[in-house]
């Protein structure tokens, strides 16, 4: 347990204790940044860095060269393989919101992006797959990567225990080191820093779920249509008549028809749709207690028709 309570300190102290290496003022140029590993800049990459959607990319090959793995590109299906010195296998599709960690399907809350034929990840992502933590300077425009030691499980150690001292749930423990039980053995290395993927798996089922049926029911709609047809689900949530979760809405008998006839799972949501989703799931709300929409050019009279008039977006009526 000793070892246990130092990685947990060591943890700490990264996150918020850490003295950072004081380092000159940025230019004008908004792409600059400085990045140090272990406490050492690294040389010549000042313009490697950029900022998008208000978050830092780093090359994932600067990285990794330094900081242990090997990445490769796969032309033909515009993927980055990524082989850690941890073990994992990461494979990253250009533009796309979904990365295969260690032969499971995650899916990111940005997308992978290519730039001047080299491959970006948020800053954090890296870290986070290079079993590091890291802090952002925004005033210095520098990042700052920490490696975190794998743990080492020692004599009478559980997965229970384990979690307990570093406070990190056992299954997200369990699923980030592959492990198809609770068993442990002395000796036995575990990676400690949980990838993002994984914390925030759930949600982010809800969130693409909800952006793929907003692209299969309001694609080409106005973007605030595109937000309407999201608030009709959540404002289904939170009403006791429905169920009480994005999913169970979404494929509720005799609702959404993408959902029924199994369009929905294949749909690869446009930006507008993933943006939409996101502002959704943020709190964003237009139709105020809508719980139905409908075209009225393909719908009219019967049920809809009884309902409470709510607001006329493109081609969608929404009524409660």
């Amino acid at each position: 347990m000793g070892e246990i309570r130092g990685i947990a300190a060591l943890l700490t102290l990264i996150l918020l204790m850490m003295a950072f290496p004081q380092v000159g003022k940025a230019a004008d140029n908004p792409e600059q940044a400085h990045i140090f590993i272990e406490g050492k800049e690294i040389p010549g990459n000042n313009s490697s860095a950029y900022m998008w959607d208000n978050r830092l990319y780093v090359p994932l090959r600067f990285i990794t060269d330094r900081l242990g793995g090997e990445a490769s590109w796969d032309g033909e299906n515009n993927q980055v393989r990524l082989r850690t010195s941890q073990g994992d296998d990461i494979i990253f599709t250009a533009d796309a919101w979904k990365i295969k960690y260690n032969g499971k399907q995650y899916l990111t809350d940005t997308p992978i992006r290519i730039k001047d034929d080299a491959t970006y990840l948020p800053l954090r992502y890296i870290a986070e797959f290079l079993h590091c933590t890291v802090i952002w300077d925004g005033e210095q425009r520098a990042a700052f990567f920490q490696k975190v030691p794998l743990y080492n499980v020692q004599s009478g150690d559980s997965l229970k225990s384990i979690s307990e001292a570093l406070h990190l749930p056992e299954g997200q423990l369990k699923e980030t080191n592959g492990l198809q039980d609770d068993s442990l053995q002395a000796g036995q290395t575990l990676k400690i820093v949980i990838p993002s993927i994984i914390k925030n798996k759930d949600g982010m089922q809800d969130f693409y779920l909800l952006a793929q049926l907003i692209d299969a029911e309001a694609g080409y709609e106005p973007y605030k249509g595109q937000i309407a047809v999201g608030d009709v689900v959540i404002n289904r949530v939170q009403d006791s008549r429905f169920p009480n979760s994005i999913r169970e809405v979404v494929y509720a008998s005799g609702q959404f028809t993408p959902a029924m006839n199994g369009t929905l799972e294949t749909i690869e949501p446009k930006p507008s749709a993933l943006k939409a989703a996101a502002e959704v799931m943020q709190g964003v709300n237009i139709v105020e207690g809508a719980l139905y929409f409908y075209n009225p050019g393909v719908n009219s009279g019967g049920f809809f028709a009884s309902r409470q008039f709510i607001a006329q977006i493109g081609s969608h009526r929404f009524v409660k």
